[in-house]
């Protein structure tokens, strides 16, 4: 069985402003890698002694480059870099998709770090009348390959979120619990990746 592990930031145990998500060059920016990669790897273990043969991380916040291959679990391989195209990786065939370290949509008032795409705009998008987040946009492009979301992590309103478009079945783990757009009450991260 094949995993595709798809990765967003925000969502990330720890990460709770937007001064760790944008800006490369920051001190604040590297720590939240090194959370990034906490949770891959929990993540990943996770997959592996649920009975997956292979996962494959897909690094998705801002374009891609956001792993530290040094820290990335030895079972797992990783499809990063900048210009990806964007049917890269899709040739694997898995079997099933978690998407990991997520976030709510541009609005939710609750919703640490919540956006569309992008952080910097207010952009919201509509599919057949119904508002949707990345979390419902992950889950379509999924959907075309066939590969079905098993899993979400990120913050309260996401798994919320993530519930209320791929139904209750769906596993959530909600790492924080948002009181504003920066402001969350998280959970310890080492605590965090063993709920994962």
């Amino acid at each position: 069985m094949r995993i595709c592990l798809c990765t967003d930031l925000e969502g990330i145990s720890g990460v709770c402003t937007f001064a760790q998500t944008r800006d490369r060059t920051t001190a604040l920016f590297q720590e939240a890698r090194h959370l990034l990669m906490g949770d891959i790897n929990a993540c990943v273990e996770g997959c592996l002694e649920g009975g997956a043969d292979e996962v494959v991380v897909r690094d998705g916040h801002g374009g891609g480059f956001n792993i530290l291959p040094e820290e990335l679990h030895p079972e797992a391989l990783c499809l990063t870099g900048v210009n990806r195209p964007r049917n890269a990786g899709w040739e694997l065939q898995y079997d099933a998709a978690i998407l990991l370290g997520y976030h709510a949509m541009n609005g939710v008032e609750t919703g640490v770090l919540h956006h569309t795409q992008s952080s910097q705009s207010e952009s919201k998008y509509w599919y057949n009348d119904r508002e949707c987040g990345e979390i419902a946009q992950s889950a379509l492009m999924m959907g075309h390959y066939g590969v079905p979301v098993v899993m979400v992590t990120g913050d309260e309103a996401c798994c919320a979120e993530a519930r209320e478009f791929l139904g209750d079945e769906i596993v959530t783990v909600a790492v924080k619990k948002g009181y504003a757009r920066e402001a969350a009450l998280i959970i310890a991260p080492k605590r965090a990746r063993g709920m994962i």
